[in-house]
């Protein structure tokens, strides 16, 4: 991986602190109709924060800046390739917290966000 974080830590001139910056925000699937087949969509994943933490990596050098994306994300094939994006774009995806089917069922029986979810 371009951006791996040994990579980054030790730089390639082998000096200078590693700048950390943490984008915060919501993850959103994207899917597009394909205009060959009206049954096919194409996957995708965006957000404010989220494009702005993969453009902060693809501009950034990597060995200077480490880029994280904090958000919370669901035990499913979808979160699984949002973080399979993060990480393909150089985006430390390691910080992000997992719903559980208990954080579920306790979401649903008050009907309301609980305090100190995302």
């Amino acid at each position: 991986m371009k951006n791996s974080p040994q990579h980054r830590r030790t730089g390639i001139d082998g000096g200078g602190e590693v700048i950390k910056i943490a984008c915060i925000g919501k993850c959103m699937v994207e899917l597009a109709g394909t205009a060959e087949n009206e049954n096919l969509v194409n996957l995708g994943f965006a957000g404010d924060t989220m494009n702005a933490a993969v453009y902060l990596s693809r501009l950034l050098d990597p060995n200077r800046f480490e880029v994280a994306y904090l958000t919370r994300l669901g035990q499913d094939s979808f979160s699984d390739r949002a973080i399979g994006f993060l990480q393909n774009e150089g985006v430390q995806a390691g910080y992000i917290p997992f719903f559980t089917s208990e954080d579920a069922i306790r979401r649903s029986q008050i009907g309301r966000r609980l305090a100190g979810s995302i």
